[in-house]
C-alpha cells in the first residue's frame, strides 16, 4: 500500500478487496480508494459519480476505484497505522449529511422538507469518511467485525460531544 495526498485529494494505491458505502460503492477487488475534498458552497454534480469519475481522471487512477467525497480539508486528514491496519480518517460537522437529529429520531432531510415543525430540528449530523486497511487477508466475519466497529466509533463522536 502507498498513500499520498496531491492537492487536496487523498490517494491510496495498492491491490485491496473493499466493501464501500460510498458513491459506486459495493464490494469488489480495486486498486485505488480516495478521498476528495469538495466545497459544499459550490458543490452540485448530479449525479456525484460523474464528479467522482472526473476527479479520478484528473489524477489518471484507472478502474476500478472507490471514492469518497468529503468537506474537510487534506491538512485535516488524520492517518493512523499500527501493526494491523492503517486509518484515513477526515472527520467534520460544519457539512452535514442527509440525516438530522429530531428529538429521539433520525431522519433525512427528504422527510424532514415535509414536516409541519422545522424548529423541531435540534442537531445536524456531520460526516465522517474512514478508509481502513487492513494488514492481512480478513474473513468475511473480520471484515463485518470492522465496519461494526468503525461505525459504532463515528457513532460515539457523534453522540458524546
Amino acid at each position: 500500500m502507498r498513500y499520498t495526498v496531491r492537492e487536496n485529494t487523498l490517494i491510496v494505491n495498492g491491490e485491496f478487496e473493499a466493501l464501500s458505502s460510498g458513491i459506486n460503492g459495493g464490494r469488489k477487488d480495486v486498486t485505488t480508494l480516495f478521498n476528495h475534498t469538495i466545497n459544499p458552497k459550490f458543490f452540485n454534480h448530479t449525479p456525484p459519480e460523474h464528479y467522482t469519475q472526473k476527479v479520478a481522471d484528473k489524477y489518471g487512477i484507472p478502474r476500478p476505484y472507490f471514492g469518497l467525497l468529503t468537506a474537510v480539508k487534506m491538512k485535516y486528514l488524520q492517518i493512523i497505522t499500527d501493526e494491523y491496519l492503517t486509518a484515513f480518517i477526515t472527520a467534520g460537522i460544519t457539512n452535514p449529511s442527509p440525516f438530522k437529529i429530531t428529538g429521539q429520531e433520525i431522519t433525512h432531510t427528504s422527510q424532514i422538507a415535509n414536516t409541519t415543525n422545522p424548529a423541531q430540528i435540534t442537531e445536524t449530523i456531520g460526516t465522517i469518511n474512514i478508509i481502513l486497511i487492513a494488514h492481512a487477508t480478513l474473513s468475511e466475519e473480520a471484515m463485518a467485525s470492522a465496519i461494526i466497529t468503525a461505525t459504532e466509533a463515528k457513532s460515539f463522536l457523534y453522540f458524546s460531544s
